[in-house]
């Protein structure tokens, strides 16, 4: 059985900007580890403008008190716009500054493939400076699913970035066209961290939902995961908090209740707790 540790909560559960809340949700829910978020246009609970060593320390301060380590945080941008890569390095100097280990980030459009390369080396460089680890997500641009995107890590060839499945978003962008297990099980590069969704298609929508309630088959995925070694990092990923049209991929936007959000929090924990060890 795969061991997944820590087993973090992604702070981009709970909607909204406010990372308080965010916070206060992962601890009522048993969690000890928090992945912050810093996603431009969707989740910028931390935000980059304000990154200074008095910033730093309030949100530790905030962090102290539910006794959260943050261990991760979700710094997604366009890597191949200048005004977003310059986000991107002030999210890393925060997560650097706050203790993390990991910052994790999409890409960029294929097309402007050298702009990315530049730029993954620097933020690569600016991570290293910290002694964090760059996660390039699998979000079906650069970077795709897993079976498809060797290449690209092996061109960079750089030690400290790494392959963050999310096979959300690898859905999402295969417009549900693709099997998550069998991605998995010809992987052409190892899976370093994993944003934990589930989802499925109805009403013209991608929808996330509660792990072990959407059509993806975590049995065989965590069974291919184990495979390539016996304990991976994973944050709990399950932003009920907007659906995503199949036809433009656009997003739509909803406000679940905390109460929903708890209870879809912990059906999703129980349910994991069936299939892997945890550490929460």
């Amino acid at each position: 059985m795969l061991t997944l540790a820590p087993f973090t909560f992604c702070a981009n559960n709970v909607p909204g900007t406010d990372p308080i809340r965010a916070m206060d949700m992962a601890r009522r829910c048993g969690f000890h580890t928090i992945e912050l978020s810093a996603i431009d246009g969707i989740s910028e609970q931390i935000v980059a403008e304000r990154v200074s060593p008095e910033y730093v320390m309030q949100i530790e301060r905030e962090l102290q008190k539910r006794d959260l380590q943050c261990t991760a945080l979700s710094a997604h941008c366009d890597m191949t716009d200048e005004a977003q890569f310059a986000r991107l390095l002030k999210k890393i100097e925060f997560a650097g500054q706050i203790g993390a280990q990991l910052v994790n980030t999409r890409c960029g459009p294929k097309a402007r493939y050298a702009v990315f390369e530049e730029h993954v080396k620097r933020a690569a460089e600016a991570a290293d400076r910290y002694g964090l680890r760059l996660g390039l997500e699998s979000y079906g641009d650069i970077v795709g699913p897993a079976s498809e995107c060797g290449g690209v890590f092996a061109e960079l060839d750089l030690p400290h970035v790494q392959y963050t499945y999310d096979p959300g978003n690898t859905y999402r962008f295969c417009r549900g066209e693709i099997r998550l297990d069998e991605d998995l099980q010809n992987a052409s590069v190892p899976v370093a961290y994993l944003h934990m969704k589930d989802g499925s298609i109805h009403d013209g929508y991608i929808w996330n939902e509660p792990i072990g309630q959407g059509v993806f088959p975590y049995p065989a995925m965590l069974a291919a995961l184990e495979r390539q070694g016996g304990t991976l990092g994973c944050a709990l990923e399950m932003p009920m908090s907007f659906c995503v049209s199949v036809r433009d991929l656009s997003f739509r936007f909803l406000e679940p209740s905390d109460e929903q959000l708890y209870a879809q929090i912990m059906q999703s924990v129980e349910y994991v707790k069936t299939l892997a060890h945890v550490t929460m």
